[in-house]
């Protein structure tokens, strides 16, 4: 059991984390106390070692950061089981080199023991017997340890496979087919690591009334919004950007190496495709009601967190949202 503290050690721990928390000036929501009470109860050493660091190199510690850790060190650890299977899999391809080179020395051996046979005819027949007796058993064990390496190569490879399997899965929402806010901050970090002086643009959208329209039509209705505003996105973002769902129905487009003006016009591009939208009830064949979205969009700037860059986008949202809805605001 990972949590056996008693309720006076878990009060404690409690009041030790709000301490933490307050200090780095982060809200005390469940991510951010799952990551403190794991980090002041050094209970998971990966996440320990990686926030010490972070904390040492006086390192940005947001609430992304934080969601980050909780991801993979709490919730899904998947990517450091596949560094582990990684290290594995060069442990195994070591001891097939070796085996490799043992097979070429037995095969020499062989070969000696031939020669000597037939120069050395005053050796001992049962000497030579012993010789070769000895040999034989050297590449019969040789023959069991290829098998035992090509057996661990294959099963090695078949974890490999389905860690990457679940890794994946981990990364995108299984309502829309999006990527989700893991694979959103994976992906800017990806993109500020090989570019970070390219012009970055986020948009950052959400589906007008929403819920109105869920209360009316149910919330079947809404997923298939959902779904369709999520191909919408693909088909229009198509090797420009990257959509990713957020949450509910807040979507985000990354959108590497372009302006604040390109990023608005694309904007204004999904906008206007989403407002063309027209969706049949299939089981009354009632015409619903237009979607339309509002958008916000913004400009990285350079050394900025995720969570300050996205928060900027939103504030440009609610201006849209508040200036009437169906509209797009850049800040």
């Amino acid at each position: 059991m990972k949590y056996h503290h008693s309720i006076t050690e878990a009060q404690e721990y409690l009041n030790e984390v709000f301490s933490f928390l307050e200090d780095k000036e982060l809200p005390c929501n469940p991510i951010n106390y799952s990551v403190g009470y794991d980090f002041l109860g050094n209970l998971n050493k990966p996440l320990v070692k990686k926030l010490q660091q972070a904390i040492d190199t006086d390192q940005t510690i947001d609430s992304y950061f934080m969601e980050s850790l909780y991801d993979d060190f709490i919730k899904d650890p998947t990517r450091y089981e596949n560094k582990n299977i990684r290290e594995l899999t060069g442990t195994v391809e070591n001891i097939k080199t070796a085996s490799n080179q043992s097979k070429s020395s037995i095969d020499s051996l062989e070969k000696e023991i031939s020669l000597v046979k037939q120069e050395h005819t005053n050796i001992s027949p049962e000497l030579l017997d012993l010789v070769e007796v000895a040999a034989k058993t050297i590449k019969d064990n040789q023959t069991q340890l290829e098998a035992c390496v090509a057996q661990a190569h294959e099963q090695t490879m078949q974890i490999q496979a389905e860690l990457e399997q679940a890794r994946m899965e981990a990364l995108n929402d299984t309502l829309t087919k999006l990527q989700n806010r893991k694979g959103l901050t994976q992906f800017f970090d990806d993109t500020t690591t090989a570019t970070p002086s390219a012009g970055l643009a986020a948009i950052i959208l959400d589906i007008d009334h929403f819920k109105t329209f869920n209360d009316r039509f149910g919330h079947l209705i809404g997923d298939v919004i959902l779904r369709r505003l999520a191909n919408l996105l693909q088909a229009a973002t198509k090797k420009i950007g990257q959509p990713f769902r957020f949450g509910g129905e807040e979507f985000v487009i990354i959108l590497p190496g372009v302006t604040l003006e390109k990023a608005a016009a694309t904007a204004e591009s999904v906008r206007k495709h989403v407002a063309k939208m027209r969706l049949k009830h299939l089981k009354t064949d009632e015409v619903l009601p237009p979607v339309t979205i509002s958008l916000g969009v913004t400009m990285h700037l350079a050394g900025e967190s995720l969570e300050a860059f996205l928060n900027r986008a939103d504030e440009a949202l609610y201006e849209a949202k508040n200036a009437g809805r169906n509209q797009t605001k850049a800040r």
